[in-house]
């Protein structure tokens, strides 16, 4: 029979490590839980250790998408659940995975534990890439000795996140198509169709109706000071960016992105969708309430909410409970704040908050489609309505010329 080398931690969270031979791998996890310790990872004598090593020397960490982690988090839910130790599950995915970027990372993860370091302190070194809420609930996981749930209900999470990421850019999509399409569109009639009929009209020396005029001289003042519009708008937007890197500035900012039109509503539910399934999951994980409430406004994506949650952290902590605090603000509707005082009663808050991220989620997907249908036409007869007005000033002199030479 083969030989296998293992690492497991036993009760007090001492590493144990060895050698023992086996029919297979699943027979020394089964052994060594038997005896009561916890495995890290199981492999045959010999294999794995210089390959690691190698792979991570190489490695340069980039971007990693979150419907990579995603799936990502559902193959090791699954992997656990199945029996596999941790660091052969990781090393595994890290074979599997298609971004070399996650595949380092994953494979450096994989030697931190060997090392002695817990899942969720390996995390802890790549904070662009797994954000507090997920090492927040893996460290439960660890704790609790449940982290296959806990992987799969991150997995969950993460799926939803990437849903309603795809819904908003969905409405943004078609309008920003059209808007650059419009700008193109403007940008050669302005800069190369109207200055030819203008030489056309002066070579003839005839009046001009007061929309050519008009259209003319727009054309002509746009074209004669492009410098200075260009300077102008390079200042204009490094003075947004700068702004709103400002703590007024991303307060404005968070002020007008709730209250603008047409889009404040699709914004604002969002916002809830994700403060609602962030903190359902933490909740539902076994993270402190305050705890929770911290990481899921900061998830939220908006620091109106964040600061107010502040507010409501100092209110629990003095005794309240979480929804008398959130109806102090317009930010949380009155529903909400009704179902999350059922869940306190009944002893069920994550599972209302779940409910309440799916049925802002499906608010989301039904404003998108309501986005659409108002915006599209809008784009469409602005869009008609200039090249219409340049289509009449530039062709009714052209026809007045035309009658007084017959």
């Amino acid at each position: 029979m083969p030989k296998f080398y293992y690492a497991a931690k036993d009760g007090s969270g001492k590493k144990v490590e060895g050698t023992i031979e086996s029919a297979s791998s699943y027979e020394v996890v089964r052994s060594l839980k038997e005896k009561g310790l916890t495995v890290i990872s199981v492999e045959v004598t010999g294999k794995g250790q210089g390959q690691t090593k190698t792979k991570q020397e190489k490695a340069q960490y980039g971007r990693v998408k979150l419907g990579q982690l995603a799936v990502f988090y559902r193959q090791l839910a699954t992997m656990l659940e199945a029996g596999v130790p941790i660091v052969n599950a990781i090393k595994d995915l890290s074979d599997q995975s298609e971004n070399p970027n996650l595949s380092a990372i994953v494979s450096n993860i994989a030697s931190q534990i060997e090392g002695g370091n817990s899942f969720s302190d390996a995390l802890k070194k790549y904070p662009g890439v797994f954000s507090t809420l997920v090492i927040n609930m893996v460290a439960t996981g660890e704790e609790s000795g449940n982290l296959p749930k806990v992987m799969a209900e991150l997995a969950s999470y993460t799926e939803d996140q990437v849903a309603l990421i795809r819904q908003v850019r969905g409405a943004i999509a078609y309008p920003a198509f059209i808007a650059v399409f419009f700008v193109i569109c403007v940008g050669i009639v302005i800069f190369f169709l109207i200055p030819q009929f203008q030489k056309m009209f002066a070579s003839f020396g005839a009046k001009l109706p007061p929309l050519t005029t008009m259209v003319l001289g727009i054309s002509d003042l746009i074209i004669r000071n492009i410098l200075y519009e260009l300077a102008f708008v390079g200042i204009l937007i490094v003075s947004v960016f700068a702004f709103g890197k400002t703590n007024k500035g991303k307060h404005v900012y968070a002020n007008v992105k709730i209250k603008a039109p047409l889009f404040g509503k699709l914004f604002h539910k969002v916002v809830l969708s994700r403060f609602c399934r962030s903190l359902s999951t933490l909740l539902d994980g076994g993270v402190a309430v305050i705890h929770s409430l911290t990481i899921s406004s900061k998830a939220a994506g908006s620091i109106l909410l964040e600061d107010f949650i502040q507010q409501t952290i100092s209110g629990i902590e003095k005794g309240s409970n979480i929804s008398s605090e959130l109806g102090k603000s317009f930010l949380f509707p009155k529903m909400m704040v009704k179902m999350v005082q059922v869940g306190e009663n009944s002893g069920t808050v994550p599972q209302m908050l779940t409910r309440l991220s799916k049925f802002y989620s499906e608010e989301v997907r039904v404003a998108v489609a309501a986005l659409t249908s108002i915006i599209e036409p809008l784009l469409i007869i602005l869009l008609g309505g200039v090249v219409g007005i340049v289509v009449v000033a530039i062709y009714f002199p052209i026809f007045q010329l035309a009658s007084g030479m017959k």
